[in-house]
């Protein structure tokens, strides 16, 4: 889940200093019978977040 915060500038013309914080992401895939909707199998994977910022 992401979570969206909105920064409201104390003063608008300046710049205003924000600050990311990075989450690992995980994800998880469950494969369903249409019919019967029972789970067939279920592949989960997780992952760091890079140190890497784009340019």
């Amino acid at each position: 889940m992401v979570t969206v915060s909105t920064v409201t500038p104390t003063d608008p013309t300046q710049n205003t200093k924000v600050t990311y914080v990075k989450k690992d992401a995980a994800l998880t895939v469950l494969f369903l019978d249409k019919t019967t909707g029972t789970t067939l199998a279920t592949v989960s994977t997780a992952t760091k977040s890079s140190s890497h910022r784009p340019s």
